[in-house]
């Protein structure tokens, strides 16, 4: 289970980190990271406007992903009880 948390948590981060270089033109358009949409695929101004545009969605998920990773945490080791 830590490696689940573990894992929403990093990716938590890498969704903010992401688009925030996506946003800054520093990851362009490709198929592979960021938001790939009709609108924000159709040409290189779209794919900036989109990341401009989501970042603070794209920074409210990435918080919510590592706070329910925390939250999970601190549920399984209250559950475990002391050591």
């Amino acid at each position: 289970m830590a490696i689940a948390g573990i894992m929403l948590a990093c990716s938590g981060v890498l969704v903010g980190v992401i688009v925030t270089l996506a946003a800054g033109g520093r990851v362009t358009r490709n198929r592979i990271a960021g938001i790939r949409t009709r609108r924000s695929m159709a040409d290189d101004e779209s794919w900036l406007v989109v990341h401009r545009r989501a970042l603070p969605w794209s920074y409210a998920a990435g918080a919510a992903m590592v706070a329910g990773a925390v939250a999970g945490h601190r549920e399984l080791r209250r559950r475990e009880g002391p050591r």
